[in-house]
């Protein structure tokens, strides 16, 4: 699976220019990269990392401790 800075690069790469409607911002000015855009970039997607971590985290803590009560439960 691709990631958000990967595609980012590629479309640079291929001067394909995004832009960020509400922010105002586009990864290429006059051709050449934006570093303001970039750093963005990163650092949402680093954002959504965390925070898809932090999913599995709870999924994960959830299932155990369901698991957990469900065995504690059950007639022997």
């Amino acid at each position: 699976m691709l990631d958000v800075s990967t595609i980012v690069e590629e479309l640079t790469y291929l001067r394909v220019s995004i832009y960020i409607n509400n922010l105002k911002l586009e990864t290429l000015l006059n051709g050449q990269r934006n570093p303001d855009a970039f750093v963005l970039f990163t650092l949402l997607s680093e954002i959504k990392q965390f925070q898809w971590a932090e999913i599995r985290n709870q999924l994960s803590r959830k299932l155990k401790k369901d698991k957990k009560r469900t065995s504690d439960s059950s007639p022997e």
